[in-house]
Parts: C-alpha cells; sequence; structure tokens
C-alpha cells in the first residue's frame, strides 16, 4: 500500500477541472502531460514522476453512479499531495489499485463536491487543495478520500 503525505506550502496548481456531461468524464485543464497514475475506479489521480507530487486527476464517472448526500466538505490548506514511493518501486507496481478508496463517488449537490472515498471528518485527517478544486485527505499516511469540485460542461 501506497504512502502519502501532505505538504501545506501555498504550491497548488491553477487551472479548471471540467466534468463534460456528454462525455461522462472528469479533465483537469491545462492538461498537465504525462505522469505516474494511481487507479480509483475509473478516475486517475496523475503524479509527477520527479517531484512524486500529484498533478491532475482525470477519468471516467457515471453522474447515475453518484450517491447523493449532504456531506460536508472538509477543511483544507493549499499545498502539496505528495506520494511517498520510490519511482522504481512504483513501476514494478504498475496498474495497482487503491483498493481502501470507496469507487462509488457522493455527491453534495447544494455545495457541488463530488467525494470518493470515507467523506467523515476524523481530527487527524490532513486536506490539501494541490490543484483547483481538487482535495486529497491523507489521514495516516494513508489516502481516505479524493474530493472533486468540476465546473459542468456539455
Amino acid at each position: 500500500m501506497y504512502k502519502f503525505s501532505v505538504l501545506k506550502n501555498n504550491k497548488k496548481i491553477g487551472g479548471q477541472l471540467i466534468y463534460s456531461t456528454k462525455d461522462q468524464s472528469f479533465q483537469s485543464l491545462p492538461l498537465m502531460g504525462g505522469g505516474l497514475c494511481l487507479l480509483l475506479g475509473y478516475l486517475q489521480l496523475v503524479f509527477d514522476p520527479f517531484t512524486m507530487c500529484a498533478i491532475e486527476t482525470w477519468g471516467l464517472s457515471g453522474v447515475i453512479s453518484w450517491k447523493n448526500k449532504p456531506i460536508k466538505t472538509p477543511l483544507y490548506s493549499a499545498g502539496q499531495l505528495k506520494l511517498l514511493a520510490n519511482i522504481d518501486d512504483f513501476m514494478l507496481e504498475r496498474g495497482y489499485r487503491l483498493e481502501y478508496i470507496s469507487y462509488t463517488p457522493t455527491y453534495n449537490p447544494a455545495t457541488g463536491w463530488l467525494c470518493y472515498g470515507d467523506y467523515n471528518v476524523d481530527t487527524q485527517d490532513e486536506a490539501v487543495e494541490f490543484a483547483t478544486n481538487i482535495v486529497a485527505v491523507v489521514n495516516n499516511e494513508k489516502l481516505k478520500s479524493i474530493w472533486l469540485k468540476p465546473d459542468f460542461v456539455d
């Protein structure tokens, strides 16, 4: 299982997160290019191979699978999500799935936030917005959840 750390250093990546209702998919804009990908169902969390920090997310997510619920968005700071792994180890385990993340997204229509994973708040949680409207929650070096607030487009 991979380990993660949160760097609260105000170095979040700008841009826009969109959700295409036509394609039922997420895309970070501008595109950051290739990187190391971890899968959360059909959602991909992309890391820069040099810094091992998250740079974007993209992938498929049908609205019909979203569970509507008035969940509370975690308090977060701008910064970076760092994957604590050696790049060689990562390449040997390509295709690794993060089994402890729920693939059923929970959506709060009132706030526009969508959560992949555990949306319950814990005092040990560290939440970081590593890119505009993309928040990662880490607890005990484990990725607990990914929160997305996309702009919806046709």
